[in-house]
Order: C-alpha cells, then sequence, then structure tokens
C-alpha cells in the first residue's frame, strides 16, 4: 500500500533582514486529483494538528495544492513512504496553473530513491 507523508511543513517568509518561520497549517489546502482510471481516487487525510497529510491508498496520480499566490518564500519539510518497494512517483508541485501547466519536483522509493528527484514541467 502506497502511503506518504508531508511531515512537519515549515514556512518562513523571506524579508531582506528578517526570517520568521512557523509551522504551515495545510486546512486550506485542497486535494486535486487526475481520473487515469485503473485506480481509485486518492484518500488525503489531514492530521489533526493541520500540518501534515497522509494519502493513504494505491491511487491514480494526486496532488494537495494551497491556491496561494507565493514568491519569495522558503519551504522545508519531509515526506516518506512506508512501503519503499512500491513503485509510484512521489513529489512537490511549484507554479500550478490548471491540470496541465506546473512544475514536478519527484522522484521514485524504488526505483530512484527520494534523495535524488527529477524536474519536469508538464505543459
Amino acid at each position: 500500500m502506497f502511503k506518504n507523508k508531508l511531515i512537519a511543513l515549515f514556512i518562513a517568509a523571506l524579508p531582506l533582514c528578517q526570517v520568521q518561520a512557523k509551522l504551515l497549517d495545510l486546512s486550506s489546502w485542497t486535494p486535486n486529483a487526475y481520473n487515469l482510471g485503473g485506480q481509485p481516487v486518492a484518500n488525503w487525510s489531514l492530521s489533526a494538528d493541520k500540518t501534515s497529510v497522509t494519502q493513504t491508498i494505491n491511487a491514480d496520480p494526486s496532488m494537495y495544492l494551497n491556491n496561494l499566490n507565493q514568491t519569495n518564500y522558503q519551504l522545508r519539510g519531509s515526506w516518506r513512504t512506508d512501503d519503499r518497494n512500491d513503485d509510484d512517483f512521489m513529489g512537490f508541485v511549484f507554479g500550478y496553473q490548471d491540470a496541465r501547466i506546473f512544475i514536478l519536483w519527484t522522484g521514485n522509493p524504488a526505483l530512484k530513491g527520494i534523495e535524488v528527484p527529477q524536474k519536469k514541467v508538464l505543459l
């Protein structure tokens, strides 16, 4: 079973002279799924403290989006899979405009490891 989790995400505004870090509240974020068929829709679950999400089933591709225009931000956190033998990909989306225009930073724990993600632009 594929499980990935964003754990303790931190976000910090980067003004020139001051950096303030805080836990990121994910309660305003929303799942966005691609229904490619053959697998169920992703099941995203928000933690009680609202700082992490877990995707609990082997599903069609999906992402958890915040719908904010963020520039000059630093995001620090981690994610993991509980099944390193699963061949699914995990990643991080930047510059999301719609279902076809975004940048995907991705890795595969079974094939390449999360440590060496790939950068892709989907158009």
